[in-house]
């Protein structure tokens, strides 16, 4: 609530009264009343001439709402009534801007003026500065303020925090400086706002300053500040806040945000009077006592100098110097250093032209471990890093914190050698995540440099693997290393420093170790392998028996599949991981400055195909969509569901026999999982048709489906009777047979390993694939003949596999064909010639085979003849037909 003071005055206005001279004086007594309004009623106390009559407490809106008591009495005896009542005024203001609750209740609790010719005036005390809030300090806060004398560092606390207990001194027109630092996110504002005016009104032309803006870095942040050489003389406010995603005009200095802090502080205004005599500047001031390279920090003096003085800052090696002149002439300024390095102030008046030296300060280097930039990501969901693998470091971690610091974690790393590097992802990745490692290797607290990037993976879900070269420049001692996963699809970011939207950064160390040129020549012994048999298609990590010392060896690993031995591309690394697609010798030239060893081959041989099949994850199939029965040739086998959800008949039903180049019928029948609902499964069988060991796309026929363009049946019990086609190319042989059944048809349920979504069962056989035995068909009669109309009846038989029975017919018998001829001319017939006359015509477009049934020929005749005509035809397969002739 405000409380209003209600002067009675005589003659004047309260506007008046600003004009009215100072000097006048009286001797006689007044009282002020205080008169405190709600919104109900209003009640005024009011005593003439007494100094103990009581008031009623009342509350003035201060700082915060923070309420004081009315309970005093004060008489004033006022040189001039209104003019004295504005300075008492003026007074409750700038202790009110300080948050001096205190005092005020102690002196100005209550005033009683009595005057005696009266009209009144409500004089409304203003509101105090705005109160905004922040509710989460988790990502951002303000860490230290330095300006102008305050020097605050804090913890971070959510809300508006009172520090105006702290007081900056300045000059009207000084060029002062400010300093912020944060525990930052990313896309953080700095801002800093002082009331110059001292309206209690934040004026975004005039008096916000944006320190930082869109930033990811601790700082410190600095921003010259020049003091408006009209600013009001006097305790003001400042107010500097870092808040997440705030720029102008959005912040005003009063908008609440659920992220950052904002810390209040006070400002003396000194008014800007000339110089005279000797400076006094007093110690050299530093924002910071040590900083990181190329880091920007604030000197300023300690002690505010009137107008007309000059500044001339110096650096030096020591406290005695030797000194040079540098940075601009104001009393405070901002500088960066790359080693420890004392400053001083060279001062001068004007016009006494009598100058003075500031006390030197030595700013000292921070270890450039606390010098790396903030990382990290944003959300807490989904890709995390679950495992890092490098050197002598192997760190599980389960935290979903976009930022994890594990510099407690370090490996040795010899200069010049090769280090393999794997990073696993939690549970949740995503084909578009990406790793990033980046290692300091000359220690200037960044990662910026040429060659710091040290691994960047494929995109995928990992794990993601590779190599990391230490150069032979390294500079020995302790580097940081920081891995980063960032979804570079969606709020990506592939720098080593601010945030990603998803992923997340972890911080190593590595102690980065002298390792002096190799000599002489290197003797690597044998060839190590993980394991001398392995399955089609699986790695096989590969290394040397003997390390050859020092840096710049070089290393050419070579396969040998059974045409001698080659280089294997990409290969250079002290150890090699192999896909092994057959029986395969590996050796490796080890090469120290032009002098070259081979290491003695190891052979890698692969383990029988029986025992290469993945073993499918555990499935339930106690509540159907399991399996009954599987018929295929000689095999048929009936069965329940199989514990695990796996039936392996591998080695106890013999192998049945099935054939390529032909298609082979099978029967399965299954379970369905609701009888009401329908036969929603669906089935798959792989033939491991290459015998690597491996089930693959290309060998997989899907059976009974809900899926379009598959069959959808609606039998509760799942029967199917389909064909397997086998490649005639397939090598003859046993191999492995896998049916899997899944309700829904669900596609991971139609992969040969991995877990059905769902209920399913697996079942696995042996099947020895041979050749298809062609067929010889016997057919009786071979041929026949029958009169136009009849029926004819044969009969065949056929040896071979899986005979199959197709009749077909040369020519259709109710094809209708029209003829075309030729020779359509003009014939003479002679009177009373027996003999007659012949021609022929040659007739097309009839198939070859078809029966000629019927021929209608036309004779135009344009005359009387003797006799009846007789016409032959001779059709093209040498049959004679009867011709009927037809006159017109």
């Amino acid at each position: 609530m405000s409380v209003l003071i209600l002067m009675l005055v005589t003659g004047q206005t309260v506007g008046a009264q600003k004009t009215e001279a100072a000097n006048k004086k009286t001797k006689d007594k007044e009282t002020l009343t205080v008169t405190s309004k709600s919104s109900t009623n209003s009640s005024t106390n009011t005593s003439t001439n007494s100094p103990k009559t009581n008031v009623s407490n009342t509350t003035l809106s201060g700082r915060n709402s923070k309420p004081f008591n009315v309970s005093q009495e004060k008489k004033v005896i006022a040189p001039n009534r209104k003019t004295e009542y504005l300075n008492i005024m003026k007074e409750i203001e700038a202790l009110r801007k300080k948050g001096d609750i205190a005092t005020i209740n102690a002196k100005y609790g209550k005033f009683l003026q009595d005057m005696t010719n009266s009209t009144s005036q409500n004089s409304v005390l203003p509101d105090a500065y705005c109160a905004p809030a922040t509710s989460s300090v988790t990502f951002e806060f303000v860490t230290n303020v330095t300006y102008a004398g305050i020097n605050n560092t804090t913890a971070g606390v959510a809300g508006l925090n009172d520090y105006t207990a702290q007081q900056a001194t300045v000059t009207q027109g000084d060029a002062t400086s400010i300093s912020v630092s944060i525990d930052p996110d990313a896309n953080d504002y700095v801002w800093a706002m002082i009331d110059w005016n001292q309206n209690e009104v934040w004026d975004l032309a005039t008096e916000a300053y944006l320190v930082a803006s869109a930033t990811s870095s601790s700082g410190p942040h600095t921003l010259g500040i020049n003091v408006p050489g009209t600013a009001t003389t006097g305790v003001t406010r400042m107010r500097v806040a870092v808040v997440w995603g705030a720029t102008a005009p959005t912040w005003s200095g009063c908008t609440s945000y659920t992220f950052g802090e904002i810390e209040d502080y006070s400002v003396n205004v000194l008014p800007n009077l000339n110089c005279a005599g000797t400076p006094d500047p007093g110690n050299t001031v530093s924002s910071v006592p040590q900083v990181c390279s190329g880091t920007s920090f604030n000197l300023s003096l300690q002690n505010a100098q009137g107008a007309g003085t000059t500044y001339q800052w110096q650096s030096g090696p020591s406290s005695t110097g030797p000194w040079t002149n540098f940075g601009a002439n104001a009393a405070n300024i901002s500088t960066s250093q790359t080693t420890a390095t004392w400053y001083q102030c060279v001062v001068t008046c004007t016009f006494s032209t009598l100058s003075a030296t500031s006390a030197p300060v030595q700013v000292t280097m921070n270890s450039y471990l606390n010098c790396y930039c903030a990382a990290g990501a944003t959300s807490t969901l989904f890709e995390k890093i679950s495992r890092v693998q490098f050197g002598t470091i192997d760190n599980t971690s389960f935290s979903s914190a976009g930022y994890e610091d594990f510099t407690a974690l370090s490996t040795n790393a010899l200069q010049g050698t090769y280090i393999p590097i794997t990073v696993t992802l939690n549970d949740d990745p995503y084909p578009t995540d990406q790793v990033l490692v980046w290692i300091d290797y000359n220690l200037d607290g960044d990662f910026n440099d040429a060659g710091e990037l040290a691994y960047t993976s494929a995109l995928g879900v990992g794990p993601h693997s590779g190599v990391i070269h230490i150069p032979v420049t390294a500079t020995p001692g302790t580097a940081k290393m920081r891995v980063r996963l960032h979804d570079s699809s969606l709020g990506a970011n592939s720098t080593p420093c601010g945030n990603s939207t998803y992923g997340q950064v972890e911080d190593y160390l590595v102690e980065l170790v002298a390792n002096p040129p190799c000599s002489g020549t290197p003797a690597p012994g044998n060839t190590l392998a993980s394991s001398p048999t392995i399955c089609y298609g699986n790695t096989v990590d590969l290394s040397l028996e003997n390390t050859t010392a020092g840096n710049n060896v070089t290393y050419q690993w070579q396969e040998n599949t059974g045409s001698g031995f080659v280089n294997v591309p990409g290969a250079i690394y002290p150890f090699y991981t192999a896909t092994v697609l057959g029986v395969t010798s590996y050796q490796c030239i080890v090469t120290c400055t032009g002098n070259s060893t081979t290491s003695s081959p190891v052979t890698i041989t692969l383990n029988p195909f029986i025992e290469c099949y993945c073993t499918p994850p555990v499935e339930d199939c106690s509540l159907g969509d399991n399996i009954t029965r599987v018929a295929i040739s000689t095999l048929d086998n009936s069965s329940a569901c199989s514990p695990n959800g796996f039936g392996d008949y591998k080695t106890t039903l013999p192998p049945t026999t099935i054939y390529s180049g032909t298609l082979n019928p099978i029967h399965i029948e299954g379970v369905a999982y609701s009888a009401s609902l329908g036969n929603l499964d669906g089935y798959a069988v792989w033939i491991d048709f290459n015998r690597n060991g491996i089930y693959e796309a290309s060998e997989v026929t899907r059976i009974g489906n809900n899926v379009a363009g598959f069959d959808v049946l609606s039998n509760p019990d799942a029967i199917f009777d389909r064909f397997i086609d086998i490649p005639s190319s397939v090598t003859p042989g046993l191999t492995g047979m896998r049916v899997r059944s899944s309700y829904g048809f669900y596609p991971d349920g139609f992969s040969p390993c991995e877990e059905i979504t769902g209920y399913g069962e697996t079942e696995e056989y042996i099947v020895d694939i041979q050749p298809c035995v062609p067929a010889v068909i016997t057919s009786s009669p071979s041929n026949t003949s029958a009169v136009c109309g009849d029926a004819a009846t044969f009969s065949a038989s056929a040896s071979g596999t899986y005979p199959a029975y197709q009749w077909q017919m040369r020519g259709d018998p109710n094809a209708l064909h029209t003829m075309t001829f030729t020779n359509n001319t003009a014939l003479a017939v002679p009177d009373a010639d027996p003999a007659g006359v012949y021609s022929t015509i040659a007739v097309a477009g009839i198939p070859a085979g078809a029966i000629i049934t019927d021929v209608s020929i036309k004779v135009n005749i344009d005359h009387t003849y003797v006799g009846d005509m007789e016409n032959n035809i001779i059709a093209p397969n040498g049959v004679s037909l009867n011709l009927i002739g037809e006159l017109d």
